[in-house]
């Protein structure tokens, strides 16, 4: 699978997007004018240092555990996928990454 990047205006703009199902789950949030990027899922989560309206996170998508409870082992898949691309890009664009990515 190859994500499509969906560019906003503003953090909250994505993360309302995601909420109604314009981003697919596993879909590359990019916020230029915060330096942010993201990976829409029910939570939309950002992979970089800057999050604003998006959530951040303390692990890699292929480290939760929550595999059976929230979700199957092919949606974390997807997840990490999709987070992996989201941060080549955070990368590729100079923007400073989550604690969680260079930790």
């Amino acid at each position: 699978m190859t994500a499509k990047v969906y560019t906003f205006a503003a953090s909250r703009d994505a993360y309302e997007a995601v909420q109604v199902g314009d981003v697919p789950v596993g879909g590359i949030l990019h916020i230029p004018s915060e330096r942010i990027f993201g990976v829409a899922d029910t939570w939309p989560f950002s992979v970089s240092e800057a999050y604003g309206s998006l959530h951040g996170l303390y692990l890699h998508p292929r480290e939760w555990g929550f595999y059976g409870t929230l979700y199957t082992a092919d949606e974390v898949a997807i997840l990490a996928e999709s987070a992996d691309r989201a941060i080549a890009e955070c990368i590729a664009h100079a923007y400073l990454l989550a604690d969680w990515v260079t930790s």
